[in-house]
C-alpha cells in the first residue's frame, strides 16, 4: 500500500490505477454492508472511479501550471 501511494504522489497513473483495482471489491463490500443495497453499493463503487478520473485531471492540470512560464 505505501508503495502505491508513494508512486501515486509522484503522479503514477499505474499505481493509482493498480490501487483502484486492487480496493474496488472491498469498497464494494463496505458499501453493500452499509446499504444493504447492491444497486447503491455498485453506485458508491463507480463514484470511486469518477474520483479517481477527477484526481487525474487535476495531477495533469498542476503539471501543466507548473511548467507554464510565470509560475
Amino acid at each position: 500500500m505505501h508503495a502505491w501511494i508513494t508512486a501515486i504522489a509522484r503522479y503514477d497513473e499505474q499505481a493509482l490505477a493498480e490501487l483502484y483495482e486492487a480496493t474496488l471489491a472491498r469498497v464494494y463490500g463496505i458499501a453493500l454492508r452499509i446499504t444493504c443495497n447492491p444497486q447503491a453499493a455498485e453506485e458508491v463503487s463507480e463514484r470511486m472511479c469518477t474520483g479517481r478520473c477527477g484526481a487525474k485531471r487535476r495531477a495533469s492540470m498542476r503539471n501543466a501550471a507548473m511548467s507554464s512560464p510565470g509560475c
